[in-house]
């Protein structure tokens, strides 16, 4: 991958005949074009992804045990919630920016 810088946080990634132009997206978990701009300003990818993503933060998940939950028959659910509809979702999905 080829990195040209077009602003201070703004990068192309040229792969092959594809050019990825961005900023860092909102999961704060880097991509491969990410890296690469990150690689060619020779800046640790440490500083740019969640803590969420750390070994630490994995652990902690499973710190608390969590116990099942009992047979659906002995559930106390009340009335109002059991009358909920949920409907399955449409299928549309949210617009992607096309690359250029």
């Amino acid at each position: 991958m080829r990195v040209r810088a077009s602003a201070d946080y703004i990068h192309t990634v040229i792969y092959g005949v594809k050019h990825f132009i961005g900023q860092f997206q909102l999961d704060e978990l880097p991509c491969e074009h990410a890296l690469a701009s990150l690689r060619h300003r020779n800046e640790s990818y440490e500083n740019y992804y969640s803590s969420y993503y750390t070994r630490e933060s994995l652990m902690h998940t499973y710190e608390i045990p969590v116990d099942p939950l009992p047979d659906k028959s002995k559930w106390n659910v009340p009335q109002h919630i059991a009358e909920e509809v949920v409907k399955p979702p449409t299928g549309k999905r949210q617009p992607v920016r096309p690359q250029k």
